[in-house]
């Protein structure tokens, strides 16, 4: 692979626009940019002396971490790279250091694609995304990524804990369960059953993470409440990883938010049966517990 400063903007786009990993996800394109990491964190050794907290994000795909994610890399004390997948990178021997590395350069290029992701854009006009004042939070978004990993490894929460030597914070976002389904399931009814399971055993990790770490380390967002007050939701996010928020910040972020959620869960034709199983397990669940499908 090219050193990162000869690659194109257009190169990270196009892999974007398809929903891939810009800096890669198999094995061997992981540790492509082992040498650049290790080189980009010599260089920028002075920026991480300030780094007080690490941002993890947890839980689901298409929930709407990557809207979250993009809100806080646009604050000017907060790196969030998008879908870098750190876990990864560590266990592909990448220094915390190295990793802090990949974080900046991954949001850097993000931001210069406009933080787009599939068909959609997370750019912020007129705030910090790609760059920062004095960076105090670092983190990776890759939330439903990151619970699989530890679901299938738990002692991978640990491991990362101590690879990673700051204050750990976790961002939990939760959406409606049979938007997340129908969303997962991509609108097809055949794999509505098989999503459902996957919700469920995803969710239960996260709950199993969120014992581990203490209620004074996560933060639970449910994705409609955050659209409905993105201002206040936003603020208190913020508050959680320590750092303060001003006008112009929660100005420029709440003018991006969708007025309204999204309800993929209309788009979909349910089995009777099936409706009724998921809305008795979202009763099991405090953190779900008020969803329906008929608001």
């Amino acid at each position: 692979m090219a050193d990162w400063q000869d690659i194109p903007d257009s190169f990270y786009e196009d892999l974007a626009r398809r929903e891939n990993p810009i800096f890669g996800e198999t094995d061997e394109e992981i540790k492509a940019h082992f040498e650049d990491a290790k080189r980009q964190a010599e260089c920028q050794s002075s920026l991480f002396g300030g780094l007080e907290t690490y941002c993890m994000f947890i839980g689901y795909p298409r929930s709407g971490h990557s809207l979250i994610g993009s809100l806080l890399d646009a604050h000017e004390s907060v790196a969030i790279s998008h879908e870098l997948h750190a876990i990864k990178f560590m266990e592909a021997g990448f220094s915390d250091r190295q990793l802090f590395a990949l974080i900046l350069e991954n949001a850097k290029r993000s931001a210069a694609i406009s933080r787009v992701w599939g068909k959609f854009s997370y750019a912020v006009p007129g705030q910090w995304q790609g760059r920062y004042k004095q960076l105090t939070v670092i983190g990776d978004k890759k939330g439903d990524g990151s619970t699989g990993m530890i679901g299938r490894d738990f002692s991978r929460l640990e491991q990362f804990r101590r690879h990673i030597p700051l204050r750990h914070r976790y961002v939990h976002v939760i959406r409606n369960p049979f938007d997340n389904i129908a969303t997962i399931a991509r609108n097809d009814a055949e794999q509505l059953g098989r999503a459902t399971k996957f919700y469920f055993d995803w969710h239960r990790t996260n709950l199993a993470i969120a014992g581990a770490v203490g209620s004074g380390e996560i933060i639970h967002l449910r994705s409609e409440g955050f659209i409905a007050d993105p201002r206040n939701e936003l603020s208190r996010l913020c508050r959680f990883l320590g750092v303060a928020a001003n006008e112009d910040y929660l100005r420029a972020c709440s003018e991006i938010v969708a007025k309204k959620p999204s309800k993929t869960r209309h788009s979909i034709k349910w089995p009777g049966s099936l409706r009724t199983t998921i809305q008795e397990n979202i009763e099991r669940y405090d953190l779900l517990r008020g969803y329906v499908f008929d608001d």
